[in-house]
């Protein structure tokens, strides 16, 4: 797993959410990271698909970096915003 994904679970387990995750891992971050395009894939992850985790945020970071351009990536957001609504009640 690439390092920024491993900072941004790390993040989120400890704060709760993706995005505040974010804040809380900001200087831990390579100096050449973008973080316009990682802050929104966090929102995106809060607010789209309910979170992540270790088993699938590759998957999903796949997914949100090639938007409706790619099938596969559709098949990939509809599977796990169907298994995370299992998990919430």
């Amino acid at each position: 797993m690439n390092r920024t994904l491993e900072l941004l679970l790390r993040g989120a387990k400890t704060t709760g959410s993706f995005t505040e995750g974010l804040n809380y891992i900001y200087e831990d971050l390579y100096v050449d990271e973008d973080i316009m395009h990682l802050q929104s894939f966090c929102n995106w992850l809060d607010t789209e698909i309910g979170g992540a985790g270790p088993s699938n945020i590759e998957d999903l970071y796949f997914a949100f970096n090639n938007p409706r351009s790619h099938e596969m990536s559709q098949k990939i957001i509809s599977h796990w915003k169907e298994k995370l609504a299992l998990y919430k009640c």
